[in-house]
């Protein structure tokens, strides 16, 4: 091996309004080119997605995950791309070249012992072919030329998405354990959203697949598209009572929370919880903050709301709703877009720094350190020798409004009434080899 490939969250999944992968035919060609005998291709987490699975439970089952497996792999095949896709696997790994596969938060099933098995028959391999490598157990670790490469998913240090390998034994050994809150958030509330469709049989919220990872922006879009629909599922799924929430706004508001000034800033002990109630702490004027408890009031009044006097908004007015319903929006808003730097390859998230932080400490060796999950690609050289890479996704994704200005909030309102939120796809891979560390993109 002289040479290894990176790519994570594809999010193949069974085909429907739960999907959100639509770039099959650039796959399978990219695989298919990187069928070389020196090459190691990594999928790093998430490049399955066990969730989209229609009546899925939110829990960890072995018993469960053999039939999770064989049904999505069977629906990827059905189709012509995914044909081609499984055809490019063998190709590389019958030329010499290895397949290393890391479990996610959404796919963390792929460490049970089928899923090799499984996974190579779909290529027309034998059970035995040592080609195909899954590595459960944390970060994959090489030697090329003087760096040491590094690559994990990215999501152990996520509070929201983190999944522990211990937990996953624990499963495969016969004892369920629950999923995280961003997994009940996918199985519990956004399937639901996916599916809901309006008196025509239109779906009311196409959009709504391009909301990964599950950060906790997520709920506050979900209480401004439908806040009765999202305060039926919420509170199970994620543990989240409109009293926690008022709360956290109102420690916000008087200065006394842990997280505190900014988003990107927020400290370990922060919840999700935290950074919602902080974006919406933002929205509120100088003069409303004056008056805590009001704010907390109002907030806590509108949680609370019976759905015979908040129902869901009614076709084609999601533009006409102020008050606390745009708070929501644009609280989502400052939260999903990092303040419109989700999109720069050079910016450093919360979350790239808790990667960086946790594999690239100071005084660290030469060393290339590869992530995904946070769906935002990045480059960022901390020096000539340390170097931090983040995938990005192969998944569309929604492109956000940098400004919260009004006009620029009714405009991309507007596109939401009319379910024409852009999209953007971003085939972000990296490559390392002795000389060389770079992102590329793939052309879509």
């Amino acid at each position: 091996m002289t040479r290894v490939v990176v790519l994570s969250d594809l999010h193949l999944a069974i085909p429907g309004p739960l999907n959100n992968f639509h770039a099959g035919d650039s796959l399978a060609a990219f695989v298919a080119e990187q069928a070389r005998n020196d090459t190691t291709c990594i999928l790093a987490g998430d490049g399955f997605d066990f969730l989209q699975i229609d009546g899925r439970p939110s829990t960890l089952s072995a018993a469960q995950m053999p039939a999770q497996i064989q049904q999505t792999l069977d629906a990827l095949a059905d189709a012509d791309w995914g044909r081609r896709f499984f055809a490019a696997l063998h190709k590389l790994l019958a030329c010499g070249g290895r397949l290393v596969v890391l479990p996610g938060n959404h796919d963390p099933e792929l460490a049970h012992p089928c899923f090799t098995e499984k996974l190579l028959a779909k290529a027309g391999l034998p059970a035995t072919h040592p080609g195909l490598i899954v590595q459960a157990s944390g970060p994959w670790h090489a030697q090329l030329g003087a760096r040491e490469v590094v690559v994990g998913h990215g999501h152990r240090g996520d509070p929201w998405n983190d999944i522990d390998p211990f937990n996953v034994q624990a499963a495969l050994a016969g004892k369920d354990h629950p999923l995280p809150p961003g997994s009940r958030l996918v199985t519990d509330v956004l399937n639901v959203f996916k599916h809901q469709r309006t008196a025509h049989g239109v779906l009311r919220f196409p959009f709504v697949d391009l909301l990964k990872p599950e950060v906790p922006a997520v709920p506050l879009l979900l209480l401004y598209l439908d806040h009765w629909l999202a305060m039926q599922h919420l509170p199970r799924a994620l543990g989240l009572t409109a009293a926690m929430l008022a709360q956290k706004v109102g420690k916000m508001l008087l200065g006394t929370a842990t997280l505190a000034g900014d988003a990107s800033q927020n400290t370990d002990d922060a919840s999700p919880v935290d950074d919602m109630a902080w974006a919406l702490a933002q929205t509120y004027s100088d003069v409303q903050k004056k008056n805590p408890a009001r704010c907390v009031g109002e907030l806590l009044e509108w949680l609370d709301c019976d759905a015979r006097d908040d129902s869901p908004p009614v076709e084609g007015t999601l533009a006409a709703h102020g008050g606390m319903r745009a708070r929501m929006l644009r609280a989502f808003l400052l939260l999903a877009s990092d303040r419109g730097r989700f999109f720069d390859l050079h910016h450093r998230s919360a979350d790239d720094n808790r990667i960086i932080k946790a594999h690239l400490p100071v005084g660290a060796p030469p060393r290339v350190v590869i992530a995904g999950h946070t769906h935002a690609a990045r480059e960022v050289w901390i020096s000539p020798e340390h170097v931090y890479l983040n995938t990005g996704t192969w998944t569309d994704l929604m492109a956000l409004p940098s400004t919260l200005d009004d006009a620029t909030l009714k405009t991309w309102i507007d596109q939401l009434e009319q379910r024409s939120v852009p999209r953007v796809k971003r085939l972000t891979w990296a490559e390392v080899t002795a000389d060389q560390v770079a992102l590329h993109d793939a052309i879509a």
